[in-house]
């Protein structure tokens, strides 16, 4: 399984976009870039 589940939220820290994931990626890493930087997941709600 990997490292996101669908309904998780990532946000990029520069231009405030936010991506919810529904298809997760079954790799162990995966990395999903905005503005030359990784996106960050959203905790909570």
């Amino acid at each position: 399984m990997g490292n996101m589940i669908k309904g998780d939220v990532y946000f990029c820290e520069d231009c405030k976009l936010e991506v919810t994931v529904t298809k997760p990626c079954d790799e162990d890493y995966c990395d999903m870039m905005c503005c030359g930087q990784q996106l960050k997941k959203k905790h909570g709600k």
